[in-house]
Protein backbone atom coordinates (compact mmCIF):
# COMPACT_ATOMS: atom_id res chain seq x y z
CA UNK A 1 0.00 0.00 0.00
CA UNK A 2 2.47 2.22 0.94
CA UNK A 3 6.02 2.78 -1.25
CA UNK A 4 7.82 4.76 1.90
CA UNK A 5 8.53 3.49 5.21
CA UNK A 6 5.91 3.26 7.67
CA UNK A 7 7.87 4.86 10.24
CA UNK A 8 7.39 8.37 9.15
CA UNK A 9 3.80 8.15 8.81
CA UNK A 10 3.29 6.85 12.23
CA UNK A 11 6.05 9.18 14.42
CA UNK A 12 3.70 12.51 13.50
CA UNK A 13 0.85 10.87 16.33
CA UNK A 14 2.83 10.69 18.85
CA UNK A 15 4.28 14.81 18.46
CA UNK A 16 0.83 15.98 18.05
CA UNK A 17 -0.42 14.16 20.93
CA UNK A 18 2.62 15.38 22.89
CA UNK A 19 1.75 18.32 22.19
CA UNK A 20 -2.00 17.72 22.74
CA UNK A 21 -1.16 16.62 26.00
CA UNK A 22 -0.27 19.46 28.22
CA UNK A 23 -3.60 21.08 26.46
CA UNK A 24 -5.86 18.47 27.74
CA UNK A 25 -4.44 18.68 31.62
CA UNK A 26 -5.24 22.58 31.47
CA UNK A 27 -8.58 21.79 30.22
CA UNK A 28 -8.87 18.91 33.01
CA UNK A 29 -8.08 20.80 35.58
CA UNK A 30 -9.71 24.02 34.65
CA UNK A 31 -13.14 22.02 34.36
CA UNK A 32 -12.50 20.53 37.36
CA UNK A 33 -12.03 24.04 39.33
CA UNK A 34 -15.33 25.31 37.28
CA UNK A 35 -17.52 22.92 36.80
CA UNK A 36 -16.96 19.91 40.08
CA UNK A 37 -14.64 16.87 40.84
CA UNK A 38 -11.17 17.23 38.78
CA UNK A 39 -11.29 13.18 38.58
CA UNK A 40 -14.46 12.95 36.18
CA UNK A 41 -12.76 15.75 32.91
CA UNK A 42 -9.31 13.72 34.23
CA UNK A 43 -10.68 10.87 31.88
CA UNK A 44 -9.86 12.66 28.71
CA UNK A 45 -5.79 13.23 29.98
CA UNK A 46 -5.66 9.46 30.46
CA UNK A 47 -7.08 8.26 27.11
CA UNK A 48 -5.22 11.11 25.22
CA UNK A 49 -1.80 9.44 27.10
CA UNK A 50 -3.14 6.18 26.12
CA UNK A 51 -2.80 6.90 22.30
CA UNK A 52 0.46 8.89 23.04
CA UNK A 53 1.43 5.50 24.56
CA UNK A 54 0.31 3.65 22.13
CA UNK A 55 1.56 5.50 19.15
CA UNK A 56 5.10 5.72 20.45
CA UNK A 57 4.98 2.26 20.84
CA UNK A 58 4.41 1.87 16.96
CA UNK A 59 6.84 4.62 16.16
CA UNK A 60 9.42 2.85 18.13
CA UNK A 61 8.90 -0.18 16.81
CA UNK A 62 8.78 1.53 13.25
CA UNK A 63 12.01 2.81 13.37
CA UNK A 64 13.95 -0.12 14.65
CA UNK A 65 12.96 -2.10 11.62
CA UNK A 66 14.00 0.49 9.25
CA UNK A 67 17.30 1.21 11.41
CA UNK A 68 19.80 -1.37 9.67
CA UNK A 69 18.29 0.35 6.75
CA UNK A 70 18.86 3.68 7.53
CA UNK A 71 22.26 3.13 8.63
CA UNK A 72 24.08 2.23 5.77
CA UNK A 73 23.89 5.37 3.86
CA UNK A 74 24.67 7.29 7.54
CA UNK A 75 28.53 8.73 7.82
CA UNK A 76 28.61 8.31 11.05
CA UNK A 77 25.63 5.91 12.98
CA UNK A 78 25.79 8.52 16.54
CA UNK A 79 22.53 11.13 15.42
CA UNK A 80 20.89 7.43 14.44
CA UNK A 81 22.16 6.46 17.74
CA UNK A 82 20.85 9.82 19.59
CA UNK A 83 17.47 9.61 17.66
CA UNK A 84 17.20 6.24 19.03
CA UNK A 85 17.59 6.54 22.53
CA UNK A 86 15.63 10.09 22.93
CA UNK A 87 13.01 7.70 21.11
CA UNK A 88 12.98 4.95 23.46
CA UNK A 89 12.97 7.44 26.66
CA UNK A 90 10.33 9.01 25.24
CA UNK A 91 8.22 5.87 25.27
CA UNK A 92 9.47 4.97 28.51
CA UNK A 93 8.01 8.46 29.90
CA UNK A 94 5.09 8.07 28.41
CA UNK A 95 4.48 4.62 29.87
CA UNK A 96 5.18 5.93 32.79
CA UNK A 97 3.32 9.31 32.84
CA UNK A 98 0.04 7.03 32.05
CA UNK A 99 0.17 4.68 35.36
CA UNK A 100 0.49 8.32 36.90
CA UNK A 101 -2.54 10.13 35.19
CA UNK A 102 -4.80 6.93 35.94
CA UNK A 103 -4.09 7.47 39.68
CA UNK A 104 -5.10 10.62 38.80
CA UNK A 105 -9.18 8.60 38.63
CA UNK A 106 -8.99 8.00 42.18
CA UNK A 107 -10.33 10.03 44.57
CA UNK A 108 -8.18 11.67 47.45
CA UNK A 109 -4.74 13.07 47.90
CA UNK A 110 -3.63 10.15 45.89
CA UNK A 111 -5.88 10.99 43.09
CA UNK A 112 -4.58 14.68 43.25
CA UNK A 113 -1.20 13.36 43.63
CA UNK A 114 -1.37 11.73 39.94
CA UNK A 115 -3.36 14.92 38.77
CA UNK A 116 -0.45 17.39 39.49
CA UNK A 117 2.65 14.98 39.04
CA UNK A 118 0.20 13.91 35.13
CA UNK A 119 0.32 17.77 34.90
CA UNK A 120 4.62 17.90 35.08
CA UNK A 121 5.25 15.12 33.47
CA UNK A 122 2.82 16.60 30.39
CA UNK A 123 5.26 19.27 30.19
CA UNK A 124 8.14 17.04 30.17
CA UNK A 125 6.87 14.70 27.62
CA UNK A 126 6.41 17.67 24.94
CA UNK A 127 9.69 19.24 25.89
CA UNK A 128 11.19 15.79 25.12
CA UNK A 129 8.64 14.96 22.22
CA UNK A 130 10.60 18.20 20.49
CA UNK A 131 14.24 16.70 20.82
CA UNK A 132 12.86 13.38 19.51
CA UNK A 133 11.60 15.06 16.22
CA UNK A 134 14.36 17.88 16.57
CA UNK A 135 16.50 14.87 15.95
CA UNK A 136 14.62 12.83 13.48
CA UNK A 137 14.18 15.47 11.37
CA UNK A 138 18.27 16.07 11.56
CA UNK A 139 18.67 12.28 10.09
CA UNK A 140 16.62 13.02 7.13
CA UNK A 141 17.54 16.72 6.02
CA UNK A 142 20.80 16.83 8.06
CA UNK A 143 22.59 13.50 7.56
CA UNK A 144 20.48 11.97 4.49
CA UNK A 145 18.81 9.37 5.76
CA UNK A 146 15.94 9.14 3.39
CA UNK A 147 18.34 8.37 0.71
CA UNK A 148 17.84 4.54 2.04
CA UNK A 149 14.63 4.31 0.59
CA UNK A 150 15.46 6.40 -3.09
CA UNK A 151 16.07 4.64 -5.83
CA UNK A 152 19.81 4.54 -6.84
CA UNK A 153 20.66 5.64 -2.92
CA UNK A 154 24.12 7.44 -1.91
CA UNK A 155 26.41 7.50 0.60
CA UNK A 156 27.93 10.33 1.98
CA UNK A 157 27.60 14.20 2.31
CA UNK A 158 24.00 15.38 2.99
CA UNK A 159 22.04 16.80 1.11
CA UNK A 160 23.28 15.04 -2.57
CA UNK A 161 20.65 12.34 -2.79
CA UNK A 162 19.61 11.06 -6.12
CA UNK A 163 16.49 13.69 -6.15
CA UNK A 164 18.84 16.35 -5.84
CA UNK A 165 21.92 15.37 -7.95
CA UNK A 166 25.74 13.76 -6.48
CA UNK A 167 28.59 16.15 -5.64
CA UNK A 168 30.01 15.72 -8.53
CA UNK A 169 26.87 17.04 -10.70
CA UNK A 170 26.92 19.96 -8.09
CA UNK A 171 30.38 20.83 -8.44
CA UNK A 172 30.21 20.78 -12.12
CA UNK A 173 27.69 23.96 -12.53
Amino acid sequence: MFDIPIHPVVVHFPLVLAAFLPLAVLGALWSGLHFGTGRKYWIIVVVVNALLFGSSFLAVQAGEKDEETVEDVLLSKVPLETHSDKAEFFLVLTGAALLVTTMGLVPGILGMSGRILGGIASLWILLLGLQVGHTGGALVYKHGAASAFVAGKTTGSPGYGPHIGTAKEKDDD
